[in-house]
């Protein structure tokens, strides 16, 4: 199994739109394979897109609150880890 970082923790999820709002403590970036972990979730997904302030962007830095699309629910307080 690859290593893993934490690089955020989900604050909201719109389950209506499949997507989530991660508060970072690390950099992210579009392509990167995450696994997400939760008490009811754990999924592994590729970043295909981010928003910061609803603009798209490439990278997401610590401290933005990003926007992904999730390919299932997620949870507040699940977490966020990208493969090093």
């Amino acid at each position: 199994m690859p290593q893993e970082e934490l690089v955020g923790t989900i604050t909201q999820y719109d389950g209506s739109k499949g997507v989530a709002l991660v508060s970072l403590s690390d950099m992210l970036s579009v392509g990167e394979q995450i696994h997400i972990k939760g008490p009811h979730s754990g999924f592994f997904q590729e970043v295909a897109a981010l928003k910061v302030a609803h603009q798209d962007v490439h990278v997401a830095y610590q401290g933005d609150l990003a926007e992904i699309r999730t390919l299932s629910p997620v949870e507040p307080e699940d977490k966020v880890f990208a493969e090093i």
